[in-house]
């Protein structure tokens, strides 16, 4: 099982999360959003992004589409957004395929 940390923060009248996972006896930071209205909006989109913390091993087995696609539908993203990841991610189509390594 994964340890993490979330820290909330508020400046400039947003708010922001910060996700840190434990890698032996250290703290690295492992990912963060900011721009939130509420700060239970923030909590809640950290949370979205910690449970998805335990699967990761697994996917960095996974083809780049796979993982390409894991990011593009993970996390609070516009409608805006998402299409133009997919735009972007079609000229990646060769490697598709290839396995992702460490």
């Amino acid at each position: 099982m994964v340890q993490y940390s979330i820290t909330t923060r508020q400046k400039n009248g947003k708010w922001a999360y910060q996700i840190q996972i434990k890698d032996g006896d250290s703290w690295k930071y492992h990912s963060g959003k900011q721009g939130f209205e509420k700060k239970k909006d923030a909590i809640a989109a950290a949370q979205k992004v910690a449970n998805g913390i335990e699967i990761q091993p697994e996917v960095a087995k996974d083809s780049f589409k796979a993982i390409a696609d894991l990011y593009i539908n993970s996390g609070i993203r516009s409608e805006n957004s998402i299409r133009s990841y997919n735009f972007w991610l079609k000229n990646f189509e060769p490697i598709y395929d290839k396995r992702m390594t460490e």
